[in-house]
């Protein structure tokens, strides 16, 4: 991320959460809080990994912040479901959103390197996973199991 974008963040992140909870340059963007829900970890994607920390969050209107550190374009979809992370089911290369037992809930548009988005999103108790369903990503392990508990 360039320095002056990267100095924007951080000091956008200090006027909206406390200095130990922003981040600039380790991969986290931070924690937004929606004004009638939850706060949010930040999401960061880059090669073949989605960072999430904590990878919890409480239900409702949740503001999901994400970056593409690259090198190559990534997305992010967000899937309610029990089944194992790694055991999704494929429709070829790509996780497979219509299959029973998936409940598809947000999808990002396609981010290239450096590009960031956020997302609200209504997310019930349960649990998620979280994967880039660009061709062949799931395959290479780009997913996170995220709980969302009540309120």
């Amino acid at each position: 991320m360039p320095p002056l974008r990267c100095l924007r963040i951080a000091a956008l992140a200090l006027l909206i959460v406390p200095p130990s909870l922003a981040g600039c340059g380790n991969g986290k963007i931070g924690i937004t809080p929606h004004a009638s829900g939850p706060r949010s970890p930040g999401i960061t994607m880059d090669n073949f990994n989605i960072r999430m920390q904590p990878p919890t969050t409480t239900a409702g209107r949740v503001d999901l912040d994400v970056v593409n550190q690259g090198p190559s374009v990534h997305q992010l979809t967000v899937i309610r479901t029990d089944l194992p992370a790694n055991k999704l089911p494929l429709d070829g290369v790509n996780v497979d959103l219509s299959a029973p037992g998936l409940d598809s809930v947000a999808s990002t548009r396609n981010l290239n390197p450096g590009d960031e988005v956020e997302e609200t999103v209504n997310l019930r108790p349960g649990r998620y996973v979280f994967v880039c369903n660009i061709a062949g990503h799931y395959l290479e392990g780009m997913f996170k199991t995220v709980r969302v508990s009540g309120r």
